[in-house]
């Protein structure tokens, strides 16, 4: 508890990272968020369903590359190609009828704790990049974030403050996306940027997806 007191709402560490020879012999300009593991819709252990993470990944990918095709058109791609993404075989075959030639998997874990007069929300990222069509990894990171709220109590007034303060927090249903949301931006930050290539290339072919 006295380390969870110290640490600042919000901070964010650097995320951890790698960038593999093979991103820069063909960069991206096009990647397509992947389904997480599980049920489509489902939430997993952190609490967050597959669907608002896989959304806020597309949003902070806009950033850095020259085209994203989140999760809603992903899925009506899907259906009307009758691909599955999840299967290496079908997001080779997505590769020639999208012409978008990458991919986003990204996993999470963590969720809430709450101590009477500490609560905390803690999220563990891991994504990378990949090419659909032989699977090979370009881009890895992982990154934790957390955010808390309460204190140590000094006196039954602090005693009172602090656990007003845990209990409120605790139960605030957008901490939880908040702090997924600080954590893909630490994580996508390490993402090379790769959109002034995307500009720069000349291709007759447009993916499926408008950038939704």
């Amino acid at each position: 508890l006295l380390v969870g007191a110290c640490v600042a709402p919000g901070a964010q560490a650097p995320a951890d990272h790698l960038v593999l020879p093979g991103f820069w012999d063909d960069p991206p300009d096009c990647v397509v968020v992947l389904p997480m593991a599980g049920a489509a819709g489902a939430a997993d252990e952190s609490g967050l369903s597959a669907m608002t993470v896989e959304r806020a990944l597309a949003r902070h990918l806009f950033g850095r590359t020259g085209a994203v095709i989140g999760p809603d058109r992903r899925d009506a791609d899907a259906r009307r190609l009758a691909l599955d993404l999840r299967h290496p075989g079908d997001r080779a075959r997505y590769t020639d009828l999208a012409a978008c030639r990458h991919g986003a998997e990204i996993t999470v874990a963590g969720g809430r704790g709450y101590a009477v007069v500490w609560a905390e929300v803690s999220i563990d990222l891991k994504a990378r990049l990949i090419d659909l069509a032989t699977g090979m990894t370009l881009w890895q990171a992982r990154h934790h974030g957390s955010r808390g709220d309460g204190g140590v109590p000094a006196s039954p007034l602090g005693l009172a403050l602090a656990v007003g303060q845990a209990s409120m927090f605790a139960t605030d249903g957008d901490v939880l996306s908040s702090v997924l949301d600080d954590g893909l931006r630490a994580l996508v930050a390490t993402l090379p940027d790769t959109r002034a290539y995307a500009a720069s290339r000349n291709s007759s072919v447009r993916p499926l997806s408008s950038r939704k």
